[in-house]
């Protein structure tokens, strides 16, 4: 969670290995351009990577829909079109 604004779209800009169980994070969150860094155990890194893992499945899941969305809304309108007598060979 961002440090300034509590977005939850906070994500790491670089990452390094500092030994065998922690990891030094960079992390900037785009709504308000926050940046930190720190270092990070095993727990907490297997944490993070749960919560971008439902995140991706969270914004994948709304990009199918808007998609679904979109693509009903161009069948209805090229319907349309065809009971008009509006497309033309030259439209392909």
């Amino acid at each position: 969670m961002c440090g300034e604004c509590e977005s939850k779209l906070v994500h790491p800009r670089a990452v390094e290995t500092r030994d065998m169980d922690s990891w030094w994070l960079e992390l900037h969150c785009p709504e308000c351009h926050w940046i930190a860094a720190d270092v990070f155990g095993q727990e907490d890194i297997e944490k993070f990577e749960q919560e971008l893992d439902r995140g991706h499945e969270e914004l994948t899941a709304r990009l199918l829909e808007f998609v679904r969305i979109n693509i009903s809304e161009y069948v209805d309108r090229f319907i349309h079109a065809l009971a008009a007598d509006a497309i033309y060979p030259m439209d392909f």
